[in-house]
């Protein structure tokens, strides 16, 4: 090797040499300052209320409200609920639900989705089980293909 590159990499492993020493240096001032904390464990907190189920439990959608008001013209939401009637004395079960739509998804590719399940149906008329409509079938697409070249199109 040229005392050019003997030179970079004598520098290149004192860098490394060096980050490594800060390395430890950082791990051990960590090590040190939790030796004085106390680790405990414990249930999840429940927001002081631990007897609930699914029911009664956080969406993903109050913890990304913020966000969606953001991005708000791109996202279709939809509720449904009714609401309580303010002399319901004992009021009836209600439910309560959103769904939230990518408006840019949907136009580009859940639309093609779409089209492809409600039309892919309708192209299982070509299985038939008979072999001889099986081998017609390349024929017909070297015959199009054939044709497609002379019209130049392809």
């Amino acid at each position: 090797f040229s005392a050019e590159i003997l030179e970079s990499l004598e520098m290149v492993s004192n860098i490394n040499i060096l980050f490594v020493i800060f390395l430890v240096v950082v791990y051990s001032v960590k090590a040190w300052r939790q030796r004085s904390v106390e680790v405990w464990q414990g249930p999840t907190w429940g927001c002081g209320y631990t007897a609930g189920d699914y029911r009664h439990q956080y969406t993903p959608t109050s913890y990304a409200d913020s966000l969606r008001q953001l991005v708000n013209p791109l996202i279709y939401n939809t509720r449904h609920y009714k609401s309580f009637d303010e002399k319901e004395i004992f009021p009836q079960p209600k439910s309560f639900s959103t769904e939230s739509k990518d408006l840019i998804e949907e136009k580009t590719v859940l639309s093609w989705v779409h089209l492809i399940v409600r039309y892919l149906p309708k192209a299982g008329v070509a299985q038939s089980g008979l072999i001889n409509h099986y081998l017609i079938y390349p024929l017909l697409f070297l015959a199009i293909l054939g044709l497609l070249t002379i019209l130049n199109v392809i």
